[in-house]
């Protein structure tokens, strides 16, 4: 049985007083507090194999780099997917630039359109933004009624100003939408969105975009099968789900991944680099240019460790 007692516990940050009371703390949709067992992985890797990761043959080096695959692996089974295809980055906003800065800017041209909710946080709207003014695309955005819910269907005209559109989504899908980016649960809001009814809303109309959800709040605290879900791309943050901060990930089925250009270029990212050209390394870490937050990969493993033990149904 859940005994929140006993989990409190866990976390040393919880045996403050604040005001002479107990810390209570339900600021979670904006970072989690840390169990110590993830303090006590980072402290150990600094402690115990700090070094660099795939760069080494000498001890601490093959030490380090065996806690980040580890923690990759625990990572890639947490959602259900490959471990190649889980793309280590800062946070969920890094995340979604990375999939801007590569796949939409090679993909999406003059006219195209981007569809995203009316839920979404700033890191999954802001970008497409910023992409739609420079490449001159239609940005539309999936309004929502006073219970929180999507709008799926509705007789109201669309609400337009220059290249922004506001409806409900059947009255946004059409043939020029390239991409869809939204929300799994909104982190204002609590509304979960399930994307099977982007998806068959889609498939109604035989359109076939690239799908990005923000798994940043429903990662933390429900079971999430990416590979299920049936969307092409996934970010979520380490510091919402019990990790270090400085940690994220995004995640893409193998075939997009494949396609895309790498995101940041250097060290690590590249399999050959002669004077005149080089050429990138195999996934994940095509993605993965100069040394990554080790600490944090191994924080991240060990939060995702802790809550399989607790129990994702709890």
């Amino acid at each position: 049985m859940f005994n929140p007692a006993y989990v409190r516990r866990d976390f040393p940050i919880l045996k403050r007083q604040i005001n002479g009371q107990p810390l209570v703390y339900l600021d979670n949709a904006a970072t989690s507090q840390k169990p110590q067992s993830v303090i006590d992985a980072v402290v150990d890797y600094y402690s115990n194999h700090n070094a660099n990761i795939h760069r080494g043959i000498h001890t601490l080096s093959q030490e380090a780099t065996e806690l980040v695959d580890d923690a990759r692996a625990s990572i890639a089974k947490f959602v259900k997917v490959r471990a190649e295809e889980i793309i280590f980055t800062r946070n969920a906003t890094e995340g979604t630039n990375l999939l801007m800065y590569t796949w939409a800017e090679e993909n999406l041209t003059s006219g195209d359109a981007v569809v995203v909710s009316g839920l979404e946080h700033h890191a999954n709207l802001v970008p497409w933004q910023v992409l739609a003014a420079k490449k001159n695309l239609e940005l539309r955005v999936v309004a929502f009624d006073k219970t929180g819910e999507l709008i799926l269907k509705a007789d109201a005209p669309i609400t337009q100003k220059g290249n922004l559109k506001i409806g409900a989504l059947d009255q946004l899908l059409d043939d020029r939408v390239k991409l869809v980016a939204v929300t799994h649960a909104s982190n204002v809001l609590g509304t979960i969105i399930d994307p099977k009814v982007i998806l068959d809303a889609l498939k109604k109309k035989h359109l076939k975009p690239l799908v990005i959800l923000d798994a940043s709040q429903s990662v933390p605290h429900f079971p999430v099968n990416l590979a299920k879900l049936g969307v092409d791309a996934a970010v979520f943050s380490g510091h919402k789900m019990l990790g270090p901060t400085g940690v994220g990930v995004f995640w893409g089925k193998t075939e997009l991944l494949k396609k895309m250009p790498p995101f940041l270029y250097g060290g690590d990212m590249i399999s050959e680099v002669n004077w005149d050209k080089s050429s990138w390394n195999e996934l994940p870490f095509k993605f993965e240019a100069g040394t990554p937050n080790i600490a944090g990969i191994v924080g991240l493993g060990t939060a995702v460790e802790y809550l399989n033990n607790l129990g994702m149904d709890n």
